[in-house]
């Protein structure tokens, strides 16, 4: 896989994030993702996990605004180039990399550290996904076979969407689902 084609990756990611389809990112954006979120999760808005992944999200918006050198909204061609600064940020990677923790803490409904796919497929729909998407991607992130995801396997996930040039080895789902 090419630069290109993490470019592609991006730009599919920032219409997935567009939630108001009108063709810049805010803030609100984000907050409509962490509200759908919240509902699918069955999360109190002042629950510590809402809380805090509101300001992990918080951190992670502006870290993609200080990279952007926009003001509070980013096109496409703005947000590609920021989340491809942040995620090579060896400074501000902190930014991206507290995300899918965060997310994974808060889907993490029961506490075991581990995905369930209940858990996983209530993810994928609050992000607009499917139920046939959820479970194909569910069983290609449980990569070892034991009917869950677990930190380790989300995160890889994660981090092979933003970085690995090898199309095979991205899902891009959690990915769609956290950023």
């Amino acid at each position: 896989m090419t630069a290109d084609s993490i470019t592609a990756r991006y730009e599919k990611l920032f219409d997935a994030t567009d939630t108001d389809h009108n063709g810049t990112l805010e803030w609100a954006d984000y907050h409509r993702l962490i509200a759908r979120l919240t509902k699918a999760c069955d999360r109190g808005p002042r629950e510590m996990e809402t809380v805090a992944l509101q300001e992990v999200y918080q951190n992670f918006w502006s870290g993609l605004l200080r990279h952007s050198g926009s003001g509070d909204r980013l096109t496409k061609e703005q947000f590609v180039q920021a989340l491809r600064a942040a995620a090579s940020d060896t400074s501000g990677r902190q930014e991206v990399d507290a995300v899918p923790h965060a997310v994974f803490d808060f889907v993490d409904v029961n506490g075991s550290n581990a995905l369930g796919k209940d858990e996983f497929v209530r993810l994928v729909q609050a992000t607009g996904g499917d139920d046939s998407t959820a479970m194909e991607a569910f069983h290609r992130l449980d990569s070892d076979g034991d009917g869950e995801i677990s930190r380790q396997e989300f995160i890889r996930s994660f981090r092979e969407f933003l970085t690995d040039e090898d199309a095979e080895a991205t899902t891009g789902i959690v990915a769609f689902c956290v950023l």
